[in-house]
């Protein structure tokens, strides 16, 4: 690759560090800006799921774009990015998030670049392991569910 070409992943993380940037001086303002004004800035009940987890649960994400939404509104938490679709079966996805001590995830929206991905299919397969907290349309929303064994 030549110097001042980017790769998809550099472009996508260029695009989260902006969303965050952006996300900073929402929180920063939000002391002068009515509650009910910030939440029309976004996509702010995902935001809601996340601030009502318990404090230090440990949240992972695939296939997102949205991953800035998974920081809370106060920016207290710390996604991490899963490799879910590095795996060979849904039985490896489900030993590798177990190895992970990942209390939830979130997946989603559904687009052209990852529809094809076995993911989708792992997780309707196991769905016994994964708890809707947050989504409605899985091509638009971003997915949060909470992992069957988190609370054992």
């Amino acid at each position: 690759m030549g110097r001042g070409s980017t790769t998809s992943l550099e472009r996508e993380r260029e695009h989260d560090l902006e969303l965050i940037a952006a996300s900073v001086a929402v929180v920063a303002v939000e002391g002068l800006v009515e509650p009910a004004r910030v939440a029309d800035l976004g996509n702010y009940s995902n935001t809601e799921v996340i601030d009502e987890l318990p404090a230090g649960t440990r949240i992972g994400f695939w296939g997102t774009h949205q991953s800035y939404l998974l920081y809370g509104s106060r920016l207290e938490r710390s996604p991490r990015y899963l490799p879910l679709d590095e795996h060979a079966s849904a039985d490896a996805m489900i030993s590798y998030l177990r190895a992970q001590a990942i209390g939830v995830i979130a997946v989603g929206p559904r687009t052209p670049f990852n529809e094809s991905s076995p993911v989708w299919r792992w997780m309707a397969e196991k769905s016994g392991h994964f708890e809707r907290l947050h989504g409605e349309d899985l091509r638009h929303d971003v997915f949060v569910y909470r992992l069957s064994w988190a609370n054992q």
